[in-house]
Order: structure tokens, then C-alpha cells, then sequence
């Protein structure tokens, strides 16, 4: 493996827990198994009550979030000490703000969270997902539920065209290094028939086949040096169509455990962008590692 991977890819995790989801427990497990040596951290938050504050000077709602905050610290405790992990926080307000405030001022280089779960958040489901993945200046492991915390013998770096490849490629090779997996690589070329919907392009084929061709070129060339650099034993494939979509077909060929793809700041997962996103996270059968490639907002 190239240098990229002598070094343990996080020292500090955070990991974001819906403690009332069965689930919860997997996502501990892969925090440590991605991150075993790392500092790690707990958060459960207690979402507000859904009618609003101005019930807040109800006693009985009241009492039932002292309930409901004390349930939870003592879920949270029963999940995390025998993982140790000793830093544990239950905190009330909203989800997705609380996690990227945590991450900040912990200043951690990874947070964990559960791409599934109908309690509490359903993180990765909506518009926490979106507010978490872009609003944070750090990598974020979505871990796909149900699942065992099996390691990431098999793992697929989507890429661009941009030069966030190499970073990317780069942490996958750091997350393989830690239980000697595989990684393969892929770009998601959109064919000219994408762009130009509803537009007859039959008078310009012999232009749109040396298009395409020479995009194919360009691509294999670039994945070829890529995998070259970092020693890959993996694939090295190009495909035609929509990157969620042949992300899915080619993990599933694949039996990945692991995808990562870039992030940049507000912008989501960029060139595999925008709905694209959610479209890897949903239906997806393999954990989605999003590293951030560029500058990112703050919370």
C-alpha cells in the first residue's frame, strides 16, 4: 500500500446514536471497528417536543423529557461501556444541529451515524441527513442498518473527474489498511443522451461515439494511474448512466462493505451530487463513508 495508509485514518469519532433503535448497537460496533484506536465520543439528542415550546410550561411534559432524558443516559451507558467508550452526552434540542456543534467543538475527524432506524431522527432519511453531511468540516460514516459489523473486506471509492479523487482513494486505502481490504474504484460517466434529453442528437452520432469514447479513454486513464499510485488490487471500471444507480448494480456485483465518495462543504456529494446523495444512501446495502474533499460550512 502507498504511504497514505501507514497511519490509523481517525483519531477522534464521534458517534451519533438514536439509543431507543435496535440498531444502535451496530453503529457502536462499526465506530470501533472503523476507528479502534481512535478517542471516542457518545451523542444521544432528545428531540423537543413536537408541538412545540410553548408547551414547556406544562409539568407533565415537563416530567416526561426529565423521563426521557434520564432513559437515555442510562441506554446510552448500556450501549457504550462495553464498547468503551466513556465519553457519553445526552443533550436536548435539534439533531442535526447538536451533532455538527458537538463535532466542532470536539473537533473530531470522523462522525459515525445510522443510515436507518424509524425512532427518533431516522438520520439519512431526510433533511438531518443533508443538514449532517453538509454542514460538517469532517468525514461522516453512514452505517447501514440492519448489518453486522463485519470488516471492510470489500471496499468501492467512487470518483470524479475533480482532484478530490485522490483523497478519496486515499482514505479508502487508510480504512482498508485496517483489516487488509480490497478497494476497487469507479467513475460514473453520464451518457451525452442524459444531458441533452428529449434532443434527436441521431444527426450528430459519429460526434456523440467520438465523445464518448474519448471520455472512456480519459477516465480508465485517470483510475488506471490512480490505482497504480496506491498499489490497488481492486477493480478499475467505468460505467455509463446515473452514479447512484451503478453504484448500487456495482456494489451489489461487488458484495462491498463499504462505499466512500467525496463531499465538499455545501455543495453535498459533489459530481455525485445534490439528489444524487440520498440516492447512495437509500436502498443501499453497504456502509457510505462521505469524506470531505473541501472547504465546508460552519454549524
Amino acid at each position: 500500500m502507498a504511504d497514505e495508509a501507514d497511519e490509523m485514518p481517525y483519531g477522534k469519532v464521534l458517534v451519533a446514536l438514536d439509543v431507543m433503535a435496535d440498531s444502535a448497537d451496530a453503529v457502536v460496533r462499526r465506530a470501533k471497528l472503523i476507528a479502534p484506536g481512535a478517542e471516542a465520543a457518545a451523542l444521544h439528542v432528545v428531540d423537543r417536543h413536537a408541538f412545540g415550546v410553548e408547551l414547556a410550561s406544562f409539568r407533565e411534559l415537563a416530567d416526561l423529557q426529565d423521563m426521557s432524558m434520564k432513559g437515555a443516559a442510562e441506554r446510552l451507558d448500556a450501549l457504550c461501556v462495553p464498547a468503551g467508550i466513556g465519553d457519553r452526552i445526552v443533550v436536548e434540542g435539534q439533531p442535526a444541529r447538536e451533532i455538527r456543534r458537538q463535532a466542532v467543538e470536539r473537533g473530531v475527524d470522523l462522525v459515525v451515524v445510522g443510515a436507518h432506524g424509524r425512532h427518533g431522527w431516522r438520520l439519512l432519511l431526510g433533511s438531518t441527513a443533508n443538514a449532517v453531511l453538509h454542514g460538517l468540516g469532517c468525514d461522516v460514516l453512514c452505517v447501514h442498518i440492519p448489518g453486522a459489523a463485519r470488516p471492510f473486506a470489500e471496499i468501492l471509492a467512487a470518483v470524479d473527474e475533480t482532484e478530490s479523487a485522490r483523497a478519496v482513494v486515499a482514505r479508502a486505502v487508510e480504512v482498508a489498511a485496517v483489516d487488509r481490504g480490497r478497494v476497487s474504484v469507479v467513475s460514473v460517466l453520464r451518457p451525452l443522451e442524459y444531458t441533452y434529453a428529449g434532443i434527436d442528437l441521431s444527426p450528430y452520432a459519429d460526434v456523440a461515439t467520438r465523445v464518448a469514447r474519448e471520455a472512456d479513454d480519459r477516465a480508465q486513464g485517470r483510475l488506471d494511474d490512480l490505482a497504480a499510485g496506491f498499489g490497488l488490487t481492486g477493480e478499475r471500471l467505468v460505467r455509463h448512466g446515473r452514479p447512484a444507480e451503478e453504484i448500487h448494480a456495482l456494489s451489489d456485483e461487488l458484495a462491498a462493505d463499504l462505499v466512500v465518495v467525496g463531499t465538499h462543504g455545501r455543495q453535498g456529494l459533489a459530481r455525485l451530487a445534490g439528489s444524487t446523495a440520498n440516492a447512495v444512501l437509500h436502498g443501499a446495502k453497504f456502509d457510505v463513508l462521505a469524506v470531505r474533499v473541501g472547504d465546508a460550512s460552519h454549524p
